[in-house]
């Protein structure tokens, strides 16, 4: 008997319990706004469209060691000289990496050959916003460029 009685006051209150809270609701509902999704996905959309992509660019920088032993002086890219290490076994005078967006870019760079005669050697790098990763290798008066 005893159950049964703690068995109807558990549901009577539990049965108050959800009936008291129905009737709040209903009396004080809760404030609905606007939808709000089109503004967002169009202020989302127009802010994507107006942030430029930055694309990551590494240059290389590398004596000619095999060839015509030329030496690398000075490494200019976009007015900005670049810092070179002083050359090891390989040839290797440093790296420098970039984010830039898309555009035309100056790449200029000084070879001496065999110490006696400076050449100053410029390119145009073309950066477009499809590609995600530029390499420029710079070894001597060569000049590589891989993209992706």
């Amino acid at each position: 008997m005893k159950n049964i009685f703690s068995n109807i006051l558990l549901f009577s209150i539990s049965f108050l319990l959800v009936i008291s809270i129905f009737f709040v609701s209903y009396k004080f509902p809760l404030k609905k706004g606007k939808n709000n999704y089109k503004k967002i996905a169009y202020s989302l959309r127009d802010s994507s469209q107006n942030k430029t992509k930055k694309i990551n660019i590494e240059i290389q920088i590398y004596d000619d060691t095999k060839k015509y032993y030329q030496d690398i002086k000075k490494v200019t890219f976009n007015n900005e000289e670049l810092s070179l290490l002083p050359t090891n076994s390989n040839g290797y005078r440093g790296s420098q990496y970039f984010k830039l967006k898309k555009g035309q870019y100056n790449l200029s760079w000084v070879v001496t050959e065999n110490k006696i005669k400076d050449k100053t050697i410029k390119k145009t790098i073309t950066i477009k916003e499809i590609d995600n990763y530029y390499t420029i290798i710079i070894e001597g008066e060569d000049f590589y460029v891989t993209k992706s």
